[in-house]
């Protein structure tokens, strides 16, 4: 692998992470929906206000991108 070129290499490695994002989206979807009504939403809300805070977390470390970009709109 080393006589990749590192375009290959790099094709390669978000391939395969998308593939286990893939694949851990579905176990999850497996888990909750084998749970009961309660539990899934319990587990539901859980998820909603994980992904809230790694996008607050994700947003503030991103910055002002319309800095120096005046055709960069926020919707």
């Amino acid at each position: 692998m080393r006589d990749q070129s590192p375009r290959i290499q790099g094709a390669i490695v978000i391939f395969t992470f998308n593939a286990c994002l893939l694949c851990l989206g579905y176990l999850i979807y497996q888990y909750v929906s084998a749970l009961d009504d309660k539990k899934r939403t319990k587990v539901g809300n859980w998820m909603c206000s994980l992904v809230g805070v790694v996008l607050m977390i994700v947003m503030y470390r991103m910055g002002d991108m319309s800095k120096g970009n005046p055709h960069f709109y926020y919707i």
